[in-house]
């Protein structure tokens, strides 16, 4: 097996490739032969370019922070029953919820705040 070896927080400064042979120069000067390039880009967060809220008339008055839109402990925003989940929850509630597996919980939690219900998730 050959070895693996990670550069985070690095960009592809240069990449040169002579006689099936593939080197790469990082921006922090580093430059090394590869087989191959795999890069991790992750996500940003944006809520002001999701296109149905661009389009509307709330952003203007949505709190965000970071791009992100602060959300209180039901996922609701400072806008009364606009609440958000996934990928632009994971600033207020953590990475879990960036994934399908905790749309459970924020269904949950997300009911209980549009039925007026306050309690554990127990």
């Amino acid at each position: 097996m050959k070895e693996t070896i990670l550069w985070p927080k690095t960009r592809i400064a240069a990449v040169h490739e002579s006689h099936d042979a593939l080197s790469v120069r990082l921006d922090n000067g580093r430059t090394f032969p590869v087989d191959a390039i795999i890069l991790a880009t992750g996500y940003r967060v944006q809520i002001d370019r999701v296109p149905f809220l661009a389009r509307g008339n709330i952003l203007d008055r949505l709190i965000t922070h970071n791009g992100f839109p602060k959300l209180d402990e039901h996922f609701q925003t400072n806008i009364p029953g606009l609440f958000i989940t996934s990928m632009p929850a994971t600033q207020d509630f953590g990475p879990f919820f960036g994934f399908t597996y905790g749309v459970g919980t924020s269904a949950k939690l997300i009911g209980r705040a549009i039925s007026g219900v306050q309690s554990n998730l127990t």
